[in-house]
Protein backbone atom coordinates (compact mmCIF):
# COMPACT_ATOMS: atom_id res chain seq x y z
CA UNK A 1 0.00 0.00 0.00
CA UNK A 2 1.57 2.92 -0.97
CA UNK A 3 1.69 6.16 1.25
CA UNK A 4 -1.41 7.76 -0.71
CA UNK A 5 -3.42 5.16 -0.12
CA UNK A 6 -2.77 4.80 3.40
CA UNK A 7 -3.92 8.29 4.27
CA UNK A 8 -7.37 8.08 2.00
CA UNK A 9 -7.58 5.04 4.58
CA UNK A 10 -6.84 6.80 7.37
CA UNK A 11 -8.98 9.96 6.54
CA UNK A 12 -12.13 7.53 6.07
CA UNK A 13 -11.46 5.61 8.87
CA UNK A 14 -11.36 8.92 11.31
CA UNK A 15 -14.41 10.25 9.43
CA UNK A 16 -16.40 6.84 10.57
CA UNK A 17 -15.40 7.14 14.11
CA UNK A 18 -16.41 11.05 14.18
CA UNK A 19 -19.81 10.03 12.68
CA UNK A 20 -20.21 7.13 14.99
CA UNK A 21 -19.52 9.60 17.91
CA UNK A 22 -22.14 12.19 16.72
CA UNK A 23 -24.74 9.70 16.20
CA UNK A 24 -23.77 7.87 19.31
CA UNK A 25 -24.50 11.30 21.19
CA UNK A 26 -27.21 12.46 19.35
CA UNK A 27 -29.68 10.89 21.58
CA UNK A 28 -28.48 12.05 24.36
CA UNK A 29 -29.96 15.82 23.93
CA UNK A 30 -33.42 15.94 24.33
CA UNK A 31 -35.45 17.67 21.42
CA UNK A 32 -37.10 21.53 22.37
CA UNK A 33 -40.73 21.07 21.53
CA UNK A 34 -42.59 23.10 17.90
CA UNK A 35 -43.58 25.97 19.64
CA UNK A 36 -40.35 26.33 21.61
CA UNK A 37 -38.16 26.59 17.64
CA UNK A 38 -41.20 28.67 16.46
CA UNK A 39 -41.09 31.41 19.44
CA UNK A 40 -37.25 31.18 20.06
CA UNK A 41 -35.40 30.18 16.89
CA UNK A 42 -33.56 32.84 15.31
CA UNK A 43 -34.95 35.33 17.81
CA UNK A 44 -33.24 38.34 19.63
CA UNK A 45 -34.56 37.26 23.01
CA UNK A 46 -36.75 34.90 23.85
CA UNK A 47 -38.53 34.51 27.13
CA UNK A 48 -42.20 34.19 29.29
CA UNK A 49 -41.62 36.08 32.42
CA UNK A 50 -44.68 36.68 35.14
CA UNK A 51 -44.95 37.59 38.61
CA UNK A 52 -42.19 36.97 41.37
CA UNK A 53 -44.51 34.05 42.80
CA UNK A 54 -47.76 32.75 41.94
CA UNK A 55 -50.63 30.93 44.28
CA UNK A 56 -53.54 28.80 43.23
CA UNK A 57 -56.82 30.65 42.41
CA UNK A 58 -55.22 33.34 40.81
CA UNK A 59 -54.82 34.80 37.08
CA UNK A 60 -51.75 36.31 36.48
CA UNK A 61 -49.97 38.10 34.07
CA UNK A 62 -47.63 36.62 31.95
CA UNK A 63 -45.23 38.34 29.05
CA UNK A 64 -43.98 36.24 25.69
CA UNK A 65 -41.11 37.42 23.56
CA UNK A 66 -39.39 35.71 20.82
CA UNK A 67 -40.19 35.72 17.07
CA UNK A 68 -43.43 37.99 15.42
CA UNK A 69 -46.33 36.52 14.42
CA UNK A 70 -45.87 32.98 16.34
CA UNK A 71 -49.47 31.11 17.86
CA UNK A 72 -48.58 28.95 20.74
CA UNK A 73 -49.89 28.26 24.04
CA UNK A 74 -48.52 29.46 27.59
CA UNK A 75 -49.09 26.72 30.36
CA UNK A 76 -47.77 26.40 34.04
CA UNK A 77 -46.39 23.81 35.24
CA UNK A 78 -46.02 22.47 39.33
CA UNK A 79 -42.76 21.33 40.02
CA UNK A 80 -42.25 18.11 41.58
CA UNK A 81 -39.05 17.37 43.73
CA UNK A 82 -37.69 14.05 45.05
CA UNK A 83 -34.10 14.42 46.77
CA UNK A 84 -33.57 17.58 45.85
CA UNK A 85 -33.76 17.41 42.22
CA UNK A 86 -36.79 17.98 40.09
CA UNK A 87 -38.94 14.62 39.45
CA UNK A 88 -41.20 16.37 37.52
CA UNK A 89 -42.95 18.82 35.78
CA UNK A 90 -47.18 19.08 35.83
CA UNK A 91 -49.76 21.18 34.00
CA UNK A 92 -51.70 23.25 36.00
CA UNK A 93 -55.10 24.57 34.28
CA UNK A 94 -56.03 25.08 30.79
CA UNK A 95 -53.29 27.46 29.87
CA UNK A 96 -54.37 30.52 27.54
CA UNK A 97 -53.00 30.89 24.01
CA UNK A 98 -50.98 33.95 22.79
CA UNK A 99 -49.54 35.70 18.90
CA UNK A 100 -47.07 37.60 19.38
CA UNK A 101 -47.13 40.82 17.45
CA UNK A 102 -44.85 42.73 15.03
CA UNK A 103 -42.32 43.35 17.59
CA UNK A 104 -42.16 39.26 18.80
CA UNK A 105 -44.01 40.29 21.94
CA UNK A 106 -47.76 39.25 23.48
CA UNK A 107 -49.31 39.22 26.74
CA UNK A 108 -51.77 36.67 28.34
CA UNK A 109 -53.59 36.23 31.44
CA UNK A 110 -52.98 32.03 32.66
CA UNK A 111 -56.44 30.97 35.19
CA UNK A 112 -54.67 28.91 38.09
CA UNK A 113 -57.71 26.95 39.69
CA UNK A 114 -58.10 25.95 42.98
CA UNK A 115 -58.54 22.56 43.95
CA UNK A 116 -56.97 19.56 45.42
CA UNK A 117 -55.74 18.17 42.23
CA UNK A 118 -53.18 20.88 42.58
CA UNK A 119 -50.77 19.53 44.99
CA UNK A 120 -48.52 21.15 47.57
CA UNK A 121 -46.97 23.70 46.41
CA UNK A 122 -43.41 24.66 45.95
CA UNK A 123 -42.03 26.00 42.62
CA UNK A 124 -43.88 26.20 39.08
CA UNK A 125 -42.41 26.77 35.64
CA UNK A 126 -44.46 29.07 33.52
CA UNK A 127 -43.44 27.97 29.44
CA UNK A 128 -44.93 26.75 26.26
CA UNK A 129 -47.42 23.71 26.56
CA UNK A 130 -46.07 21.17 24.12
CA UNK A 131 -42.58 20.64 26.44
CA UNK A 132 -41.73 17.70 27.17
CA UNK A 133 -39.31 15.64 29.85
CA UNK A 134 -37.04 17.70 32.27
CA UNK A 135 -34.68 18.99 30.38
CA UNK A 136 -34.97 23.07 31.32
CA UNK A 137 -32.19 24.14 29.60
CA UNK A 138 -34.52 23.40 26.18
CA UNK A 139 -37.34 25.40 27.40
CA UNK A 140 -37.79 28.97 27.49
CA UNK A 141 -40.03 30.28 30.05
CA UNK A 142 -39.02 30.68 34.35
CA UNK A 143 -39.29 29.02 37.71
CA UNK A 144 -41.10 30.84 40.30
CA UNK A 145 -42.20 29.98 43.84
CA UNK A 146 -45.90 28.49 44.29
CA UNK A 147 -48.09 28.74 47.22
CA UNK A 148 -50.83 25.96 47.75
CA UNK A 149 -53.19 25.28 50.59
CA UNK A 150 -51.25 22.34 51.05
CA UNK A 151 -47.26 23.32 51.74
CA UNK A 152 -44.37 21.12 51.25
CA UNK A 153 -43.10 20.25 54.33
CA UNK A 154 -39.20 19.71 55.21
CA UNK A 155 -39.33 18.55 58.45
CA UNK A 156 -38.95 18.79 62.15
CA UNK A 157 -35.46 18.38 62.99
CA UNK A 158 -36.93 14.45 64.11
CA UNK A 159 -36.99 11.06 62.50
CA UNK A 160 -40.52 9.69 63.13
CA UNK A 161 -39.24 9.04 66.51
CA UNK A 162 -40.33 12.18 68.18
CA UNK A 163 -39.76 13.22 71.84
CA UNK A 164 -43.09 13.04 73.95
CA UNK A 165 -43.99 16.42 75.73
CA UNK A 166 -41.87 18.94 73.55
CA UNK A 167 -43.02 21.47 71.21
CA UNK A 168 -41.16 21.13 67.76
CA UNK A 169 -40.79 23.53 64.52
CA UNK A 170 -42.33 21.79 61.22
CA UNK A 171 -40.87 23.44 58.43
CA UNK A 172 -42.45 24.02 55.17
CA UNK A 173 -42.58 25.84 51.98
CA UNK A 174 -45.08 26.81 49.03
CA UNK A 175 -47.66 28.23 51.77
CA UNK A 176 -50.15 30.33 50.77
CA UNK A 177 -49.19 33.81 52.34
CA UNK A 178 -51.77 34.72 55.22
CA UNK A 179 -52.88 31.13 55.39
CA UNK A 180 -53.13 29.63 58.89
CA UNK A 181 -52.97 26.16 59.84
CA UNK A 182 -53.61 23.51 63.37
CA UNK A 183 -51.69 20.51 63.65
CA UNK A 184 -53.62 17.28 64.28
CA UNK A 185 -52.73 13.53 65.79
CA UNK A 186 -55.03 10.44 65.27
CA UNK A 187 -55.61 8.50 68.19
CA UNK A 188 -57.18 5.18 67.25
CA UNK A 189 -60.17 6.78 65.01
CA UNK A 190 -60.06 10.56 66.56
CA UNK A 191 -57.97 13.75 65.69
CA UNK A 192 -56.91 15.77 68.54
CA UNK A 193 -55.28 18.91 68.06
CA UNK A 194 -51.71 19.33 68.68
CA UNK A 195 -50.96 22.86 67.64
CA UNK A 196 -48.42 24.32 70.19
CA UNK A 197 -50.41 26.22 72.69
CA UNK A 198 -50.96 29.85 72.24
CA UNK A 199 -50.18 29.91 68.54
CA UNK A 200 -51.94 29.77 65.34
CA UNK A 201 -49.27 29.28 62.80
CA UNK A 202 -49.11 31.71 59.80
CA UNK A 203 -47.52 31.14 56.38
CA UNK A 204 -44.61 33.15 55.54
CA UNK A 205 -44.94 36.15 53.31
CA UNK A 206 -43.92 34.69 50.49
CA UNK A 207 -44.01 30.86 48.88
CA UNK A 208 -40.41 30.34 48.64
CA UNK A 209 -39.65 31.14 52.02
CA UNK A 210 -39.94 29.02 55.26
CA UNK A 211 -43.13 28.98 57.26
CA UNK A 212 -42.71 27.74 60.30
CA UNK A 213 -46.13 25.20 61.82
CA UNK A 214 -44.93 24.30 65.99
CA UNK A 215 -46.85 21.81 67.44
CA UNK A 216 -46.47 19.91 70.34
CA UNK A 217 -46.16 15.94 70.82
CA UNK A 218 -48.65 14.46 72.87
CA UNK A 219 -47.56 12.52 76.06
CA UNK A 220 -49.86 9.54 76.93
CA UNK A 221 -49.46 8.15 73.33
CA UNK A 222 -48.81 4.24 72.97
CA UNK A 223 -45.38 3.40 71.63
CA UNK A 224 -46.55 3.22 67.57
CA UNK A 225 -47.00 4.86 65.24
CA UNK A 226 -49.87 7.63 64.93
CA UNK A 227 -50.71 10.36 61.64
CA UNK A 228 -50.35 13.53 62.01
CA UNK A 229 -51.48 15.99 59.44
CA UNK A 230 -51.20 20.08 59.30
CA UNK A 231 -54.42 21.45 58.41
CA UNK A 232 -55.37 24.76 56.37
CA UNK A 233 -57.80 26.83 57.99
CA UNK A 234 -58.52 28.22 55.05
CA UNK A 235 -59.71 24.67 53.82
CA UNK A 236 -59.62 22.19 56.14
CA UNK A 237 -60.12 19.57 53.96
CA UNK A 238 -56.79 20.36 52.55
CA UNK A 239 -53.86 18.44 54.60
CA UNK A 240 -50.25 17.04 54.34
CA UNK A 241 -49.09 14.81 56.89
CA UNK A 242 -46.42 12.72 58.69
CA UNK A 243 -45.56 9.92 61.29
CA UNK A 244 -44.70 9.61 64.84
CA UNK A 245 -43.55 7.45 67.23
CA UNK A 246 -43.40 8.48 70.34
CA UNK A 247 -39.96 7.92 72.46
CA UNK A 248 -38.33 9.66 75.58
CA UNK A 249 -35.77 11.79 73.54
CA UNK A 250 -36.40 11.11 70.17
CA UNK A 251 -34.18 10.39 67.40
CA UNK A 252 -32.93 13.82 65.51
CA UNK A 253 -32.74 13.86 61.81
CA UNK A 254 -31.79 16.69 59.18
CA UNK A 255 -34.95 18.78 57.45
CA UNK A 256 -35.04 18.48 53.54
CA UNK A 257 -33.02 21.37 51.90
CA UNK A 258 -34.22 24.24 50.18
CA UNK A 259 -35.06 23.08 46.26
CA UNK A 260 -33.01 25.27 43.80
CA UNK A 261 -34.70 25.05 40.62
CA UNK A 262 -32.47 23.92 37.41
CA UNK A 263 -31.55 26.73 34.82
CA UNK A 264 -34.70 27.46 32.28
CA UNK A 265 -33.90 28.34 28.23
CA UNK A 266 -29.85 28.20 28.55
CA UNK A 267 -29.23 25.85 26.01
CA UNK A 268 -31.76 27.47 23.44
CA UNK A 269 -29.20 29.14 21.59
CA UNK A 270 -30.50 32.90 22.26
CA UNK A 271 -30.37 35.35 24.81
CA UNK A 272 -33.28 34.97 27.37
CA UNK A 273 -33.76 37.30 30.10
CA UNK A 274 -34.52 34.62 32.64
CA UNK A 275 -31.53 34.84 34.98
CA UNK A 276 -33.50 32.15 37.93
CA UNK A 277 -33.60 34.71 40.56
CA UNK A 278 -35.92 38.04 40.11
CA UNK A 279 -38.64 37.38 37.49
CA UNK A 280 -40.82 40.54 39.05
CA UNK A 281 -37.63 42.52 37.28
CA UNK A 282 -37.42 40.85 34.11
CA UNK A 283 -41.28 41.85 34.04
CA UNK A 284 -40.52 45.09 34.65
CA UNK A 285 -37.91 45.22 32.03
CA UNK A 286 -40.06 44.03 29.40
CA UNK A 287 -42.91 46.21 30.71
CA UNK A 288 -40.46 49.03 30.18
CA UNK A 289 -39.64 47.61 26.81
CA UNK A 290 -42.80 47.79 25.49
CA UNK A 291 -43.34 51.49 26.89
CA UNK A 292 -39.61 52.57 25.03
CA UNK A 293 -40.94 50.71 21.39
CA UNK A 294 -44.16 52.79 21.71
CA UNK A 295 -42.04 56.40 22.42
CA UNK A 296 -39.62 55.42 19.90
CA UNK A 297 -42.71 54.78 17.48
CA UNK A 298 -44.33 57.87 18.28
CA UNK A 299 -40.92 59.63 18.30
CA UNK A 300 -40.41 58.27 14.34
CA UNK A 301 -43.95 58.78 13.37
CA UNK A 302 -43.58 62.76 14.41
CA UNK A 303 -40.33 63.09 13.18
CA UNK A 304 -41.06 61.97 9.57
CA UNK A 305 -44.79 63.74 9.63
CA UNK A 306 -43.15 67.25 10.18
CA UNK A 307 -42.58 69.22 7.28
CA UNK A 308 -39.03 70.22 6.35
CA UNK A 309 -38.04 73.65 6.68
CA UNK A 310 -36.73 75.30 3.74
CA UNK A 311 -33.64 77.61 3.88
CA UNK A 312 -36.00 80.53 3.10
CA UNK A 313 -38.36 79.60 5.81
CA UNK A 314 -37.79 82.19 8.94
CA UNK A 315 -36.19 80.65 12.43
CA UNK A 316 -38.49 79.11 14.82
CA UNK A 317 -36.68 79.57 17.94
CA UNK A 318 -38.48 81.99 19.47
CA UNK A 319 -41.63 79.73 19.74
CA UNK A 320 -43.44 80.02 22.76
CA UNK A 321 -42.96 76.80 25.43
CA UNK A 322 -46.65 75.98 25.08
CA UNK A 323 -46.42 75.27 21.45
CA UNK A 324 -46.86 71.40 21.06
CA UNK A 325 -43.87 71.93 18.22
CA UNK A 326 -41.74 73.48 20.50
CA UNK A 327 -42.14 70.89 23.59
CA UNK A 328 -41.40 68.24 21.06
CA UNK A 329 -38.31 70.10 20.25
Amino acid sequence: MNCISMIRAATLALLTICVSAVAGAAPARAEQSSQTTSLCSGAKVCSLTTDRWLREGTTPRVIIRGNPNVRGTVRIFRASVSDNELSGLTPIGKGASFYTDAHGMAQVYVPIPSSSDIGEGGWALVSVSDIEGLDTTRMPGQFVAFGSLVPHLLGDGYSERKPAGQTLDMQAVGAIPGDTYRVQVKQGDTWHDATAIGQLPAAAVNPSQITHIHWTVPRGLTGTKHDVRVQSLTDPRRTASWVLIPTVDGVKAARSPLFTPPPVGTNLGVPTTDRGAHPETAVKAVSGTLFGVGVVSALVVTGASRPKRSSSEPSRDNRTPSSPEASAS
